[in-house]
């Protein structure tokens, strides 16, 4: 599926539009996420804390804790 390389945003409402810099900003971070191959890296992890209701006694799941911590912190 294509996409167009130009998207209009506009409003019925009173609410502001999204600010063309900060979408110029999220769309670079998410290119570096993408071809970094850092996005299926979080998929992984994320994939791991769905499928373990238990972290590992010996340290090994401290990336599957951490991430699990830093998205609580952001979902507030």
């Amino acid at each position: 599926m294509r996409l167009p390389k130009l998207v209009t945003f506009s409003t019925t409402t009173n609410h502001p539009l999204p600010n063309p810099r900060y979408l110029e900003v999220h769309a670079t971070c998410a290119k570096v996420c993408y071809y970094s191959g850092a996005g299926a890296y979080v998929n992984e992890i994320a994939q791991e804390l769905k499928e373990s209701p238990f972290l590992a006694s010996d340290g090994t799941s401290y990336e599957i804790l951490k991430f699990a911590l830093d998205n609580a912190i952001l979902a507030f």
